[in-house]
């Protein structure tokens, strides 16, 4: 400890006469530079201020221990807003799996599916799918089967279908998809509602009727990836029809450019029709649109706004186009309004596909324009799924049939009309066993003096239950369907009504194993005589059974 104490004395002893040294070397320099000034300024008075002295007398005095005050403790709330924006990390699948730890189940994938039945009124049924991908190219092959006579109990009541598509989508680059797709439908009716007293001028092959359909379908699109998003469709097809040597070659282009951010984005729509008939209809109609959005969504709002631009019936039709989502109870409840401009191409392939009666003739062509006006809420509670939109509708060139000069085919008519309407559809689970839903459209025609909205319902209805039982091996999907009355005017050029149309459906499905099961379609089980059109009744009860195969 004393040799510290020495140690210390020495340092302190040679440290004071360092400074010491400093201060006279310092006092040399000053005293030089007051003489250097004073001979510079001559006479002039200068004060010189004298070099500091360091004093270390108490410097033995001063207390050196460090000290910190104590802070004040400081509590702050912090709040934060995070908006959770999906996105999607593509990563590889991790080739080491933790210890002990099952591999998974290699997932099943069918490539092929099989759907083989017979049923009364001698009507086989067949279903055929094949879907694989080579490469770059995804492709599959669609066919179906269906025919039914009942010749028996209604003279030249038959009817059958032969459809086949195939496709083929080539990725020609990471961005890039090159669509392809080839589609063709033979179509058999016959004209079943001959009145009695001349059924014996009309023989079978007098009253068959072929709806022939061939087409292709060529497109590209990029991948759904990207924020910006364009797609390119063009689809032709030519329609031949016996009994009256009409056919009708129809384009239909169709393109969307997109673009899409976090919250924001905009769209473009854009799509041409046209169509020329030949033979009985020498003449052609072309329909063009057009229909620029914006859209903004956050957590309670979506909206959408834009305009809609339809060019046909030798008239331009411009109308704004937006709808309003508001997320008042989290998907719960949401609150929808809106407008919108809809168009339809009445073409002959158009009009033949739900009335295959339809007798072409010169000056049909021409576009149904609808204008709608709307409100409603939609949304998802526990297991209920509900949607429901009551609104105004403003129809110019609806399309109505009404029995021509030859009672067993169909003249079509144009007329304006307005209308009320409200549509809802819902569905909720019971349980994993009972399903049920339903759905219901009431419209309410506001039409000028004289005019009736033929063959039109006012109201249609449907209800139905899944039923899954045996772990869900055995489903059953029983449907009940109800359309009111419709007006017509019958042979003596009357007013009337059909009767209502009540249709009750069922199907039953079992399977057995992954590859193999049973099934069992019925339709009208009830046997209602009931037609949508006068004077072509639907069959009775009609069942199907057979199997199902997955390859």
């Amino acid at each position: 400890m004393n040799t510290l104490k020495h140690t210390f004395a020495i340092a302190l002893i040679l440290f004071t006469q360092g400074i010491t040294i400093g201060q006279v070397d310092t006092t040399r320099v000053l005293t030089e530079a007051q003489r250097e000034a004073q001979s510079q300024f001559g006479s002039e008075e200068l004060e010189v201020i004298k070099a500091f002295k360091v004093k270390l007398a108490s410097a033995s005095s001063l207390d050196m221990k460090p000290t910190i005050e104590s802070a004040p403790p400081t509590n702050r709330d912090y709040n934060y807003h995070i908006s959770i924006v999906p996105y999607t990390i593509e990563y590889a699948e991790p080739t080491i799996k933790p210890f002990a730890m099952k591999p998974d189940s290699k997932k099943e994938y069918y490539k092929g599916y099989a759907k083989l039945g017979f049923g009364n009124f001698l009507s086989p049924l067949a279903d055929v799918s094949y879907h694989n991908t080579a490469g770059n190219v995804e492709y599959g092959i669609l066919a179906n089967y269906l025919s039914l006579d009942n010749s028996n109990n209604n003279i030249h009541q038959k009817m059958s279908d032969i459809n086949i598509n195939a496709h083929a989508n080539i990725k020609l680059t990471d961005n890039i998809e090159l669509l392809t797709n080839i589609y063709s439908s033979i179509d058999q009716r016959y004209f079943f509602h001959i009145p009695e007293n001349k059924v014996s001028d009309y023989t079978e092959e007098g009253a068959k009727r072929y709806l022939n359909n061939y087409g292709v379908k060529v497109g590209i699109k990029n991948s759904s990836k990207y924020a910006l998003q364009y797609n390119l469709l063009i689809d032709a097809n030519y329609l031949a029809i016996t009994n009256k040597n009409t056919n009708e070659i129809n384009s239909d282009i169709t393109g969307r450019v997109s673009y899409s951010g976090k919250s924001f984005g905009v769209s473009l729509d854009a799509k041409m029709d046209f169509s020329k008939g030949t033979e009985s209809i020498d003449s052609s109609f072309i329909t063009l649109s057009a229909s620029p959005n914006l859209f903004w969504s956050n957590k309670t709002f979506n909206i959408r706004a834009g305009a809609s631009t339809i060019i046909a019936n030798d008239d331009t039709y411009i109308f704004p186009v937006a709808e309003l989502l508001v997320d008042v109870l989290s998907d719960k409840f949401q609150v929808l309004a809106g407008v919108d401009q809809e168009y339809i191409h009445n073409n002959i392939r158009s009009v033949t596909s739900y009335n295959p009666y339809y007798q072409t003739q010169q000056g049909d062509y021409g576009a149904t324009i609808t204008k709608s006006y709307y409100g409603g809420a939609q949304g998802e509670w526990a297991k209920l799924s509900y949607r429901g939109k009551i609104g105004y509708r403003e129809i110019a060139n609806q399309v109505i049939l009404l029995n021509a000069d030859d009672i067993r085919k169909f003249d079509l008519n144009y007329i304006d009309m307005n209308s009320v309407f409200i549509e809802a559809t819902a569905s909720y689970s019971l349980n994993d066993i009972f399903t049920i839903g339903g759905g219901f459209q009431q419209n309410i025609f506001d039409l000028e003096d004289g005019v009736i909205a033929y063959h039109l319902p006012a109201m249609r209805y449907n209800a139905y239950t899944v039923i899954h039982l045996l772990d869900d091996n055995l489903t059953v999907r029983p449907t009940l369907a109800f359309t009111d009355k419709v007006e017509y005017i019958n042979e003596s050029g009357s007013v009337d009504k059909l009767d209502p149309m009540l249709s009750l459906n069922a199907s039953i499905n079992y399977r057995i194993g992954d590859h193999f099961g049973f099934f069992v379609d019925a339709k009208n089980v009830l046997a209602n005589n009931y037609s949508e059109y006068y004077g072509y009744d639907d069959v009775g009860l009609h069942i199907h059974g057979g199997i199902t195969l997955k390859f």
